[in-house]
């Protein structure tokens, strides 16, 4: 809190080489050796995410992705609207894909630079958490439209290439709200957080049901919960 330097609305914390870094409301803090925070840059505006990115700190602000290395910040991608969440793609770890305010976009690292793909045709909606599987299957939790899935060919080169359907999931898939969805890994399966607690996929019946083991957790109605870990 303000007590310890750090302003504005927390919204990130992640630990990068020995250095956490919490993202707030009114920009970027790092934790310095007398335990304080203390404002790192000039990154003003929401930062909402943070992933570790071979030597870099890759964060997620409302300007653009930026990237920190040998502490130097760098805009990797710029935007319009809001960077939400970042994650590091499975099958290609040179890929990023990044939820926005209202889409997906994604960006791949190459010769030591940053190569913006484009957006993701066909995906809209205010992104909240992305998980890829093995087998190409892109999962998007979102904070008003359900959960959304797209199957990404293996030569995928990013933004159009190829059409992409887009499958929609929501309350006619035993979602109980399309409001407030995130996607989870959990024992090597897809596990969704809700307003009315966890939900595992059926592939077979293409549905959503609750998870009986984790329900048991909870005495009454079924909490909502928000990003696991």
């Amino acid at each position: 809190n303000n007590a310890s330097g750090l302003q504005g609305n927390v919204l990130a914390l992640h630990h990068h080489q020995g250095s956490l870094y919490a993202g707030t409301s009114l920009g970027l803090f790092r934790k310095n050796e007398q335990n304080r925070f203390e404002i790192f840059s000039k990154l003003s505006k929401q930062t909402w995410d943070f992933i570790s990115f071979e030597q870099q700190l890759l964060i997620a602000n409302s300007n653009g992705v930026y990237a920190l290395n040998q502490q130097q910040l760098n805009l990797a991608r710029a935007s319009n609207q809001a960077s939400k969440v970042l994650y590091q793609s499975r099958l290609n770890p040179q890929r990023v894909f990044i939820g926005l305010q209202d889409g997906l976009a994604s960006m791949r690292f190459e010769q030591g630079n940053w190569v913006d793909e484009g957006l993701v045709p066909g995906v809209s909606g205010n992104l909240n958490s992305i998980l890829e599987t093995e087998d190409g299957e892109l999962w998007l939790g979102t904070l008003a439209d359900g959960v959304l899935k797209i199957n990404l060919p293996q030569d995928w080169q990013g933004g159009n290439a190829v059409p992409l359907p887009v499958k929609k999931f929501g309350k006619n898939n035993g979602i109980k709200s399309k409001n407030r969805n995130s996607v989870h890994w959990y024992n090597n399966e897809l596990l969704i957080a809700t307003v009315a607690g966890f939900y595992r996929f059926d592939n077979t019946a293409q549905k959503f049901s609750l998870d009986n083991q984790l329900a048991a957790a909870f005495r009454g109605s079924q909490p909502w919960v928000r990003y696991p870990q």
